[in-house]
């Protein structure tokens, strides 16, 4: 392992393998759905809010966001609310669900249910990070 300060102009103290120093960045090109619990989203924060305005789960492709929305998973599936984005993005999400056995629920106004889960009730607390 090797420690130092890879980013220019921050002042973390990051660290990281050895054979990983030297070694060129592949560029990555893949999709992925990144959740506000994962330990990624706390290091692309800052991104993630100047792309989308708060801290919400994000589509990637690549090392680009094109989609993001507020989603929990509830008792009978997953709510996704308030998504923002490509096709491609929501064909991901409703693939990612499908593929864990998950219905997906989508916000209907006239009986939402207002309950808050821990990530919700972190959001609105902290609005903005």
């Amino acid at each position: 392992m090797v420690k130092g300060f890879f980013i220019e102009g921050d002042p973390t103290l990051y660290w990281m393998p050895a054979e990983d120093a030297d070694a060129p960045a592949e560029p990555f090109d893949g999709t992925f759905i990144l959740n506000t619990q994962d330990n990624l989203s706390f290091y692309l924060r800052e991104d993630i809010r100047k792309a989308c305005g708060s801290s919400v789960s994000t589509v990637w492709k690549g090392t680009e966001i094109i989609g993001h929305f507020k989603g929990k998973i509830t008792p009978d599936g997953a709510k996704v609310d308030d998504f923002e984005g490509t096709d491609e993005a929501k064909a991901l999400i409703e693939k990612t669900l499908r593929s864990y056995g998950v219905s997906v629920e989508k916000k209907d106004d006239s009986g939402y249910d207002t309950d808050w889960d821990s990530s919700e009730f972190y959001n609105r607390v902290n609005p903005g990070i």
